[in-house]
């Protein structure tokens, strides 16, 4: 131990010999840099005196003389009149500089600070002339660490000698002083020879280690319950940071891009998709910014939301959430179709209604035709409220405020009464309509079968040739009960059966328009499938006809 403490007192004296040498140093350095000051104020008062006996115009001649010193003569106002360094047409104003001040004021002026010309410490002393002018002596402090440096050079070099044979002395002294610390098994701090002195910090080690282990537990449940979360959520979930390289990416999100996670975590986020939205989300990321937008994969819509995260205030990256919205992008674009439609087929009868209104106010009519023209607009009323009627009862249907009083029903029943509120259409272009089957019964609700049983008969009727018929069979079965409504009409070509149940949608407008209509009523017949839970198929041959059937279950859900 004894050796020990006297190596320990060596190596502080070295420490202590290295420091004496500094200081030394540091003394010497201070008195040469008093030396310079006092030989740049000297030099600058010598200078004056020769200024004002014979005047400025030496002043280059004495600059290059003495190339160590800067020699500055400054007007009372500030403007720099003569520099030995710098060209006095692109110098800036002096006045605001301290010993110029302090030159005016007393006569002499004194400043050390950073030149913003050369860069370097300077040490500026100013003289004012009698011509009220300032001449300033500079001299950089750089001469006086050379001054320094030339009077220590013994004093360095034993520094030198004392650091390397401190190196040499620590070196050995390390080696077998911190032999028993490195042989400390962090895991295990107590097993093994250690000094006494060490027991504290080794049951603190103890003690950190069972902390670890505890939180790597904890946080090793939670990444677990993070994982099973993320990877079972519906959602695409993203973290980028805010160059936009992707941090983590669920299984939804892997899903949405058919991307596999090694060639997404780590790599830039367009790397996904060269979509502009994912584009734009990056940059309102890197911007700190929230963002929305939408993504198309396939058929499906995406909302793209981003949101930025903050750490301590400053922006460390994002979350990209995708929401598969398709339904209601879909819903969305329906509601703006339809409202399209409905402006248009309200504005037919409308703009027919102010035709013929205008016509018989100006008194272009004859009177003779008043009555007709009265009779046109009455027709266009009826065919502007039957339009109403059916979007007031889709409209309820697709919001489900129906007045739902389920009930015992006669199919039957129902579908002859409605064919009897044909009886008239028919005859007219000599149609049969012929309704056939079995008595079936079912839980229902009247008036929505109804109006779906007559909006398929009319549509059967209207839509057929003359002469031609139409039957309504009804098939009782123990578990459901089905309606088929089959014409010998004009059929639908294959590539818009798909679509006859849309709001307002024609094969034929210009054929529509002539027998009458609002084109709501087989999308009526499949809201109300819907509502009722009835299964809803159509089949049809262009020139031979079209049949479609309504499966009603006994029993619905």
């Amino acid at each position: 131990m004894r050796r020990k403490i006297f190596r320990s007192l060596w190596l502080s004296a070295t420490v202590a010999a290295v420091f004496v040498t500094l200081l030394i140093s540091l003394v010497l350095y201070a008195q040469s840099f008093a030396a310079a000051r006092k030989d740049t104020r000297l030099e600058a008062l010598l200078l004056a005196a020769a200024a004002d006996r014979t005047g400025t115009d030496y002043l280059p001649a004495a600059a290059a003389i003495r190339d160590d010193l800067r020699l500055t003569l400054i007007a009372p106002d500030g403007t720099v009149v003569f520099d030995s360094a710098e060209d006095p047409a692109v110098m800036e104003n002096h006045l605001g500089r301290s010993e110029v001040q302090e030159a005016l004021k007393t006569g002499a002026g004194e400043a050390v600070r950073k030149s913003e010309t050369v860069g370097l410490q300077t040490i500026y002393y100013a003289v004012r002339l009698k011509s009220g002018d300032i001449l300033r002596v500079a001299s950089v402090t750089e001469n006086v660490w050379r001054a320094a440096a030339g009077s220590v050079p013994y004093l360095f070099l034993v520094c030198i000698l004392a650091a390397a044979l401190s190196a040499l002395l620590a070196r050995h002294r390390t080696a077998r002083i911190v032999a028993p610390i490195n042989a400390i098994d962090p895991e295990r701090p107590f097993e093994g020879d250690a000094y006494d002195e060490l027991s504290p910090l080794l049951t603190k080690i103890e003690r950190q280690n069972r902390q670890i282990r505890t939180q790597m537990t904890e946080l090793s449940r939670r990444e677990a319950e993070f994982a099973s979360v993320t990877e079972n959520m519906n959602e695409g979930l993203i973290v980028i940071n805010t160059a936009g390289k992707v941090l983590l990416a669920n299984d939804a999100a892997l899903h949405w891009f058919a991307a596999a996670r090694e060639a997404v975590v780590g790599r830039h986020l367009c790397n996904l998709s060269r979509e502009e939205t994912l584009a734009r989300a990056a940059e309102a990321i890197a911007r700190a910014e929230h963002f929305e937008g939408r993504l198309t994969r396939g058929a499906r819509t995406l909302q793209l939301m981003a949101n930025p995260t903050r750490e301590d205030g400053r922006a460390t990256g994002g979350i990209l959430l995708l929401l598969d919205v398709t339904e209601s992008a879909n819903a969305e674009s329906m509601r703006r179709e339809f409202s399209a439609s409905v402006s248009h087929e309200l504005k037919t009868p409308l703009t027919a209604i102010s035709g013929y209104a205008e016509i018989m106010r100006g008194g272009i009519a004859k009177p003779q035709d008043c009555q007709r023209f009265a009779g046109l607009i009455y027709d266009e009323c009826a065919r502007l409220i039957h339009l109403v009627e059916d979007i007031i009862a889709l409209s309820r249907l697709d919001e489900g405020r129906v007045e739902a009083v389920y009930e015992p029903v006669s199919v039957l029943r129902l579908a002859q009464a409605a064919a009897g509120r044909l009886e008239d259409a028919a005859a007219a272009r000599h149609i049969t309509v012929t309704v056939a089957g079995d008595d079936a019964g079912l839980v229902s609700v009247p008036h929505i079968l109804d109006t779906m049983l007559f909006n398929l008969l009319e549509n059967a009727v209207k839509y057929n040739r003359d002469g031609g018929s139409v039957t309504l069979t009804v098939k009782d079965a123990p578990d459901a009960a089905t309606v088929t409504v089959a014409d010998t009409g004009i059929g639908i070509p294959a590539e818009y059966q798909k679509r006859v149940f849309e709001r307002f949608f024609r094969v034929d407008r210009s054929r529509s328009k002539a027998i009458g209509g609002t084109g709501l009523g087989l999308s009526i017949v499949k809201h109300g499938a819907i509502y009722l839970g009835a299964a809803l198929s159509l089949q049809s041959t262009p020139g031979v006809g079209t049949a479609v059937t309504l499966r009603f279950p006994k029993n619905p859900a």
